[in-house]
């Protein structure tokens, strides 16, 4: 996600959209992962997947979605964290 705040501050949204569909499977499989051992987390983790990708299909600009991919960070570092 490091790569898609990086694309979407420099306002290369195409680069944006790349980092974001190279991490979307990994993504996925966190929040799988997390189901079972925080809910929560991997319920708020889900929505801001889902509104990162909704930011992407809707050409948002490069500071709302490096905002998204801040959000995934922090929320992947809690996990990281044990919750």
């Amino acid at each position: 996600m490091s790569q898609m705040v990086s694309a979407a501050q420099a306002e290369d949204l195409a680069a944006a959209q790349r980092a974001f569909d190279s991490a979307h499977d990994h993504l996925h499989e966190v929040i799988e992962v997390l189901e079972s051992t925080d809910a929560e987390l991997a319920a708020e983790l889900e929505e801001a997947v889902d509104h990162a990708e909704e930011a992407l299909e809707e050409g948002e600009e490069g500071e709302h979605l490096a905002e998204e991919a801040e959000e995934i960070n922090n929320l992947l570092a809690k996990a990281a964290q044990g919750g």
